[in-house]
């Protein structure tokens, strides 16, 4: 068996003990990822660049740039994972493993790598890119929402690792194109 599935077994196996613990994973792999996506809008949109004194003029030019890389980061990011899931027939880990019961049914053959992983990782790059610390927040969140939908046995933890890999990919080519 491959650490692959082991590490997956491993996590996958502490739902369905405790229901508490089960409505806080599936918080965090359902309902999370929402919260995450309009605190990121929220956050290019209004937060100022530079302090007081920065010219309104430099204010909105960093604020499209800035817009123009989340978006076509994430855009880019969300076609390289469905370009590897057409390309990669993998089955989610319940179909896998007969005998485990996932926390919620999600899709079938089409998980590695990770959709939900590839763009909380293309939010949290972008965002890391302009904003270190903001990011770091950012990424702690696709994190939280990658190893949930590993414990609720929707994904493989390599499916979530490629998956934060290809939208960090993504944020820095659209990042040294946009940056010139």
């Amino acid at each position: 068996m491959s650490i692959n599935h082991q590490l997956f077994l491993t996590l996958a196996n502490l739902v369905h003990r405790n229901d508490i613990f089960d409505i806080v994973v599936h918080f965090f792999a359902v309902y999370f990822p929402y919260l995450v996506i309009v605190s990121a809008v929220i956050f290019v949109l209004y937060h100022h660049h530079g302090d007081k004194n920065t010219p309104v003029f430099q204010n909105v030019k960093n604020h499209f740039r800035e817009s123009i890389v989340f978006t076509v980061a994430t855009m880019l990011t969300w076609g390289l994972v469905i370009l590897l899931k057409d390309l990669i027939a993998s089955p989610r880990p319940y179909l896998v493993f007969e005998n485990f019961t996932p926390l919620f049914p999600y899709g079938a053959y089409d998980s590695f790598p990770s959709g939900h992983a590839g763009l909380f990782g293309a939010i949290s790059g972008a965002m890391y890119v302009f904003h270190k610390k903001t990011g770091l927040i950012f990424l702690l969140g696709a994190l939280l929402i990658g190893i949930a939908r590993i414990i609720a046995g929707v994904h493989f933890p390599l499916d979530i690792l490629v998956g934060l890999g290809i939208g960090f990919f993504g944020v820095q080519l659209v990042y040294r194109f946009f940056r010139k």
